[in-house]
């Protein structure tokens, strides 16, 4: 398609649902799908400001549902998320369709949050190109991720709430800021709010992978109890957390570390300009703020 003079955030916005939609079911969006994935985003965005945005997502969950379980009972291509889950047998629909509005998040929001910033930043030479060989590309996607921490925060609940000063027996939850510890320089030197490639030089020191038999589950527990892929390798230093850590960890890593790498391809080689257009509108985006007034130009 031609991307000539579009908003910035809202193309961004637009190719990262319709990327959710191909991965899932093999084809894009709908009108109706593409308006539903933006209540619910609204919904998540304004949830502690805008009671109205989740009534919105309220209402609009029965038919959003009904037509997704119907993309998910006509699901025949195993080449998609959706599809290979149906083969496998070990998911039930309704699961499956809980495991896309978890994706949602994951894919059409924080790839969205991901993409904007990393095209942005690579746009005014913050962000260097993606290097060719295998060890410094894996060095730049783990920076990327430190530096752009795409998701800001985490929950969990408190099991000791008494030595927070808490009520012993009460429900309490802790907000986890991940900035904390991807720019503290004990775990990653100084100058820490910047990009710095040779900052991950030594990736590989801090890398787990299979060391012997694979067991019969096909993965294989991380020295901080994450489950892994056989076939993959995991970076587990101190301090690195845009996917989380142990058990909680994001499965969906893996293919956000896929997609940023394609991105970087693409980006590296394109020619474009992004440019604001009047005065700038920032506004507040899940995680951090990003600029409606950017124009995209290619």
């Amino acid at each position: 398609d031609n991307l000539e003079n579009h908003r910035y955030f809202d193309l961004i916005q637009k190719l990262n649902i319709e990327l959710t939609y191909l991965i899932h079911f093999g084809f894009l969006p709908s009108k109706e799908d593409y308006h539903g994935c933006i209540l619910f985003i609204n919904a998540v965005k304004n949830h502690a400001m805008n009671m109205g945005e989740i009534l919105k997502q309220i209402n609009n969950l029965p038919s959003f549902y009904r037509r997704s379980m119907k993309y998910i009972s006509d699901c025949r291509n195993a080449k998609t998320l959706i599809g290979k889950w149906i083969k496998n047998g070990g998911l039930s629909k309704e699961n499956i369709f809980m495991e896309f509005i978890h994706n949602i998040l994951g894919m059409a929001i924080n790839w969205t949050n991901l993409s904007y910033h990393y095209i942005l930043k690579h746009t005014q030479g913050i962000i260097p190109d993606i290097p060719n060989t295998k060890e410094m590309r894996m060095a730049y996607i783990y920076e990327c991720f430190r530096f752009i921490l795409p998701v800001r925060f985490t929950a969990s609940n408190i099991k000791k709430p008494e030595e927070f000063g808490l009520k012993q027996g009460t429900n309490n939850t802790f907000v986890h800021d991940f900035k904390v510890y991807t720019q503290n320089p004990k775990y990653f030197g100084s100058d820490t709010e910047n990009f710095n490639l040779l900052r991950m030089e030594n990736h590989q020191k801090d890398t787990v992978s299979l060391k012997g038999k694979c067991p019969f589950s096909g993965f294989f527990e991380s020295p901080q109890d994450a489950k892994v892929h056989c076939d993959q390798e995991l970076y587990e230093k101190e301090g690195y957390v845009p996917f989380g850590v142990g058990y909680r960890r994001c499965p969906g890593e893996h293919l956000t570390m896929v997609f940023l790498e394609e991105l970087a391809d693409k980006m590296k080689n394109m020619k474009y300009t992004i440019y604001l257009e009047g005065e700038s509108k920032p506004d507040n985006y899940i995680w951090g703020e990003i600029d409606r007034n950017l124009i995209f130009k290619s």
